[in-house]
């Protein structure tokens, strides 16, 4: 967050809606509105209450919340956001869709007269997760001034914000555009949804599950210091409903939310004292907690030099290389903040790209590849090719992409976390949809192992999920994953 300016805060808690298939609440979403708001209100709080026109409840339009919103989102001043949504929520498939869309209710919303026994065949006035991705994009990429967004969702299904829906693959997508502009320029984001995305939000008592559990977390001063990342880890920790849970947050970066003064016996911490730093120095805190060190914090990354020149060598040998270690051991942090800028700093023609393979790693690769390849086509047969892959990804239509890259670049493909390609799959409980998310991850799979120049791979991988990759016929061709 911007150094002595608190962000800006965006409240919603609808209870009042006119579908009897949207059973009403009874204050609840407001009550927890009502709550967080006084949290803002206190000293420690690095966000400001809600201007009034930005404190919606009860009874809210989906007129009213997406004109809200997207007034919100223009306010140039607002560069550190948070957005909080308490109610309903559902998703439901388009017809030629492959796969549910998630939407968050709005007082107006309509879903009764679509309802074929348990299925939703149409919706009217829902707010897209796909809207919100929209209205976010078009903050970033045009106005670019937006530094940092928390998203805080109490809904059912609201895990569509992450594994599902466009919002991630914008946030993600704008945080990587993000690494070659100047730290203070840089964009960083979490989102922490309420339920996973087959799941049903529920109310305990005056509030829902998740909204207490988020207001227990923040207003504990024994904690300290609470960023979005420590806020999503306690919330994990404490929701352990049998009927509900939250998922992983989609995170970049930490976000400072509330600064308690120590309670211990230890002096408080005194601002330190610079020698006539020259006329607008920017001081830069070397300590990145526990988020991984990336191209912005390069220079604070030493003693990795060798791992570095181990994984260059590799190069000579494969065009895949996997780095594996222990949860926390740097495996990020060696590749973004060690290996990216020495590469550049080498030979300034390499072409970084960075993904996780999150529940579709296939639809993550084609999105990533045309958005970063489109204009390196200087031919129309080159333009062929990249259309192609993005109408139908195969392995078949990926060499022929690969074949018409320029010839003075050169490419690397990070995928982080990769153990998330076996993982997530398993979390889909309807059994047609995992059936293609498993066909998409094979493909996904038969991509990257059979990887010709010019286009190196690296991925990094927690070593207690290597057992996947050792039964995987095409990752053990590769001779990479043996354990003696």
């Amino acid at each position: 967050m911007s150094e002595n300016k608190k962000g800006m805060s965006f409240l919603v808690g609808i209870d009042q809606y006119n579908d009897p298939a949207l059973k009403s609440f009874k204050g609840s979403s407001a009550r927890g509105v009502g709550i967080l708001k006084r949290l803002l209100d206190q000293p420690a709080s690095q966000y400001w209450p809600p201007q009034e026109e930005f404190e919606l409840v009860h009874q809210v339009t989906y007129e009213e919340l997406e004109a809200k919103l997207t007034k919100f989102l223009s306010i140039e001043d607002y560069t550190d956001v948070l957005i909080y949504f308490s109610g309903h929520g559902y998703q439901f498939r388009y017809q030629g869709d492959k796969e549910d869309k998630g939407f968050l209710a709005t007082s107006n919303s309509e879903i009764s007269p679509y309802m074929k026994g348990e299925t939703l065949t149409h919706q009217v006035n829902g707010l897209a997760f796909n809207m919100i991705a929209e209205l976010i994009a078009k903050r970033i990429k045009e106005a670019k001034y937006l530094k940092s967004l928390v998203l805080l969702i109490d809904a059912c299904h609201s895990g569509h914000a992450i594994t599902a829906d466009a919002l991630k693959s914008v946030l993600h997508e704008s945080y990587i555009d993000s690494l070659h502009r100047s730290a203070s320029d840089g964009f960083r984001y979490c989102i922490i949804p309420s339920s996973l995305i087959n799941e049903e939000s529920w109310i305990e008592g005056e509030l829902g599950v998740f909204t207490k559990t988020l207001i227990d977390v923040l207003e504990n001063k024994e904690h300290g210091s609470i960023t979005a990342e420590g806020l999503s880890n306690a919330i994990k920790s404490s929701l352990k409903s049998p009927n509900q849970q939250t998922i992983k947050s989609a995170q970049a970066g930490s976000i400072l939310l509330m600064d308690y003064p120590s309670k211990g016996q230890q002096k408080p911490v005194q601002d330190p004292i610079y020698a006539d730093p020259p006329a607008n120095t920017e001081i830069k805190n070397p300590y990145q907690g526990l988020e991984a060190f990336d191209q912005n914090s390069h220079d604070f990354f030493f003693g990795r030099e060798v791992a570095v020149d181990n994984i260059i060598a590799l190069f000579t040998q494969s065009a895949f290389v996997p780095i594996i270690g222990a949860s926390g051991s740097g495996k990020s942090s060696v590749v973004k903040a060690g290996l990216f800028p020495t590469l550049t700093a080498q030979d300034p023609n390499w072409v970084l790209m960075d993904m996780k393979p999150g529940a579709d790693p296939l639809g993550r690769l084609k999105s990533l590849l045309t958005t970063k390849l489109e204009s390196l086509f200087k031919t129309a047969t080159g333009e062929e090719a990249l259309q192609s892959f993005e109408s139908e990804p195969t392995q078949e239509t990926f060499a022929p992409l690969l074949e018409h890259l320029p010839q003075d670049k050169k490419f690397l493909l990070l995928i982080d976390q990769f153990e998330e390609t076996f993982t997530l799959a398993s979390q889909i409980e309807d059994p047609s949809r995992q059936k293609k998310a498993l066909a998409n991850q094979r493909i996904f799979l038969d991509i990257i192992t059979s990887v010709p120049a010019p286009l190196h791979i690296v991925i990094t991988l927690r070593a207690d999920f290597l057992e996947p990759c050792l039964k995987d016929d095409g990752l053990q061709a590769l001779n990479l994953f043996n354990v003696s």
